[in-house]
């Protein structure tokens, strides 16, 4: 089926859908968001209880390295294969074209596919200090992140994906063709998500329309149109797909793969393994860069427990070129924070709240090309010098405030990147920091709902 697709290193994926008496309670926000917030994934734990959910099968960033991590993981895979078991699921064969409405944006729009691992990597390798595969993060991974992830993955049977992979797709030939034929097409889900995060529906893309997905997929894999649109040269790598979100989860899939095939112990058993193993995939939504419904949003830093004064080490850190100045008012802060980001001057701003009120640091440039490269590589010698006990990367401002304000806490207010510039500097600069943006508040985020199995059957 849709053969065509291993060309642009997709594939047509067998998708699991929980049959429509478990629909009410499925879905569940990524794992990586609300992670200092027990109380929201408290509420959620109430609200499905021992219904059939995704919840019994994601294990939230909450947990990690803590008691709780190592009594849910065999959990989550007893509640895999107990709905396989049960009959949860009904198997669906195709690409599913979906659109997720929030509180904020009317529609974001989506084609749910099975990528494949060969033609990503997230290891930097080439030129410009980044990866040179057409699959490629568009953040610094972390490799420490992965190990966790690999635990719940190792003997799960299925996967349920929150990547969000970014085409730059202005004249909008890849997706948005198929909402205008959304009313054609068979519906296969239509739910109201929970926590007051909106609506998510899904239908199966017709056989009709693959014509024109090829069609699309080769003009977004052209190397002389990529050439010509980024003004770069033949020897600058082709990137056709951008990891929005999610990118730990994809790197955690690819290291599964890897491994699967350093185990292989002749030609002919990794053959096989190629040609057969569901593992090679990983179930991923594409979107469009241009959607109306992709805004990116920044990722602020929050400190907890700080037992050394952070302002005198950041000032020893960047010597005298670095100033700090109180801020009138929160409000005050972010708006400077935010107006100093457009002027490109010779300093880069980020706000800082603690105990004691907010203040507008100005950090010296460097060769950093945002204000998140800036701040955060001396956020990270400052945690593992036990500067703080923990870093925590959060969305909104409020977040930020709250817990920055705290006692012995402190927080960071970064400014929007804009999303237009994020091909062009990827492409140019290689990866950005890790946790420079975010495609939208927590409660925006992409819901687990559809599976695939990741075992051989």
């Amino acid at each position: 089926m849709a053969s065509f697709l291993e060309r642009f290193h997709l594939k047509c994926p067998k998708i699991l859908l929980p049959k429509p008496e478990f629909q009410a309670k499925w879905a569940v926000v990524a794992c990586d968001q609300y992670t200092s917030e027990p109380e929201y994934w408290n509420a959620v734990a109430r609200e499905v209880g021992e219904s059939p959910s995704m919840l019994h099968m994601v294990l939230p960033e909450l947990y990690l390295d803590k008691p709780e991590e190592h009594a849910m993981i065999p959990k989550i895979h007893e509640s895999m294969r107990k709905y396989l078991r049960e009959g949860v699921f009904d198997e669906v064969d195709g690409m599913v074209y979906i659109e997720r409405k929030t509180r904020v944006h009317p529609c974001r729009r989506g084609l749910m596919v099975a990528m494949d691992l060969e033609g990503y990597e997230y290891m930097r390798s080439g030129p410009r200090n980044s990866v040179s595969s057409p699959i490629r993060p568009t953040e610094g991974t972390i490799v420490a992140r992965i190990p966790p992830r690999l635990r719940v993955r190792l003997e799960a049977p299925i996967e349920s994906p929150h990547i969000m992979v970014l085409i730059d797709d202005p004249k909008r030939m890849l997706i948005e063709p198929l909402g205008a034929q959304k009313a054609s097409m068979e519906k296969l889900y239509d739910v109201e998500l929970m926590q007051n995060s909106g609506h998510l529906t899904g239908y199966r893309v017709p056989a009709s329309a693959y014509s024109a997905i090829e069609a699309a997929l080769t003009q977004l894999s052209d190397p002389a149109a990529f050439q010509a649109k980024y003004h770069v040269g033949a020897e600058v790598p082709l990137l056709t797909y951008a990891i929005g979100d999610g990118n730990h989860s994809l790197a955690t899939a690819k290291k599964r793969w890897t491994d699967l095939k350093e185990a292989c112990h002749t030609p002919e058993e990794l053959a096989h393994l190629m040609a057969t193993h569901p593992a090679r995939y990983a179930l991923v939504e594409i979107c469009n860069l241009y959607d109306e419904g992709i805004e990116f949003e920044p990722i602020h830093r929050v400190l907890f427990e700080v037992s050394t004064p952070i302002l005198a080490d950041m000032q020893a850190h960047y010597g005298p070129e670095m100033t700090i100045t109180p801020a009138a008012s929160f409000e005050a802060m972010i708006h400077e924070v935010n107006a100093s980001a457009l002027q490109h001057g010779p300093h880069h701003a980020v706000g800082f709240c603690d105990a004691e009120g907010v203040k507008v640091l100005r950090l010296p440039r460097g060769d950093a090309h945002l204000p998140v490269g800036a701040l955060q590589a001396h956020l990270d010698a400052f945690i593992a010098k036990k500067g703080a006990k923990n870093i925590d990367y959060v969305h909104g401002d409020e977040v930020i405030k709250t817990l920055g304000s705290q006692p012995h806490n402190c927080s960071f207010y970064l400014p929007p990147m804009s999303k237009h510039d994020l091909f062009p500097t990827v492409i140019q600069n290689g990866v950005l920091p890790r946790k420079t943006f975010s495609m939208g508040h927590a409660d925006e985020k992409r819901f687990y709902y559809e599976c695939r199995a990741i075992l051989p059957m």
